[in-house]
């Protein structure tokens, strides 16, 4: 009997031990948490300050704009602390948050498997597509047509541009650029036939210079080459601060908050229904 009790108290003490290290584990991972956030006082917000009208910076004021930053802005002030924007290159928003450098990534990055296995990400924030911008007088706007080995596509270094590139136009030859603007002067110089980006920033830069581009496939009288939901990317380990962001967003639905800030900031009213069917739920 001794011998028994002795090896159930060895099983226990082991099994005590197992989960302990466990939830050390948990708690050691890297993520972020609301009470984390609130003990120091700071939002940290990672971005891309170069994706007007989404989040970028007027380099007359030196103001931090669009619908991302002025959502960030809300979330720290329901959050009781102050918000950091913290500007980084596309391709080093991943491993920013990796490295401890953010709390969060909003910058209408698109959720995919792949990010997914370096990052939690909360439900989509924005529904968008990947449309292609043109030159104003240009005559090649198909798919066919682009897809030629003389002709060049515009990306961007770390994007799903450049997935839906290789997978929609694997004959163009491509040029990937690590700045959004670029992509649009390379089309308007016609150094490029296209350049792939999301509608919104496609659809706002036709606006602001009118006559220098065109847009195709902008899910307005065509389909997009490839919808994406947009979100915000967490450090691993962080599912309940996601949780928290997905609940706080739904309010912000909800109270008519994100619509007044995306007609402010975009200029047009958003993709509701398709973001509510991303989000999991019904259309209104």
């Amino acid at each position: 009997m001794k011998i028994r009790r002795s090896l159930l108290a060895a099983v226990c003490i082991g099994m005590i031990s197992i989960l302990g290290t466990a939830r050390a584990g948990a708690q050691d991972s890297g993520g972020v948490s609301i009470e984390s956030i609130r003990k120091s006082g700071t939002l940290r917000v990672g971005t891309w300050l170069q994706y007007k009208p989404e989040m970028w910076k007027d380099l007359q004021t030196g103001e931090i704009k669009g619908f991302w930053v002025d959502l960030a802005r809300k979330m720290a002030d329901d959050l009781g602390v102050k918000v950091q924007f913290v500007d980084s290159d596309w391709d080093g928003l991943i491993p920013g948050l990796e490295a401890g450098k953010f709390d969060i990534v909003l910058a209408q990055m698109a959720i995919t498997a792949k990010r997914a296995l370096a990052v939690d990400f909360a439900k989509p924030w924005e529904a968008v597509g990947l449309a292609a911008v043109l030159p104003a007088d240009s005559t090649c706007d198909t798919v066919a047509c682009l897809n030629q080995p003389d002709k060049t596509i515009s990306t961007e270094i770390g994007s799903v541009d450049q997935d839906v590139r290789k997978a929609v136009f694997p004959n163009a030859k491509e040029i990937a650029n690590k700045g959004h603007n670029d992509g649009f002067l390379q089309v308007v110089s016609h150094r490029s036939d296209a350049f792939l980006t999301d509608n919104v920033s496609a659809l706002a830069y036709v606006q602001e210079h009118p006559g220098m581009v065109k847009v195709a496939w902008t899910g307005v009288d065509k389909p997009f080459l490839q919808a994406f939901p947009g979100g915000p990317a967490l450090p691993k380990g962080s599912l309940l601060f996601a949780r928290w962001v997905d609940t706080w967003l739904q309010e912000q639905l909800n109270n008519g908050t994100y619509v007044r800030l995306y007609k402010q900031d975009i200029g047009w009213e958003p993709a509701i229904n398709a973001l509510l069917i991303q989000r999991g739920g019904y259309p209104e």
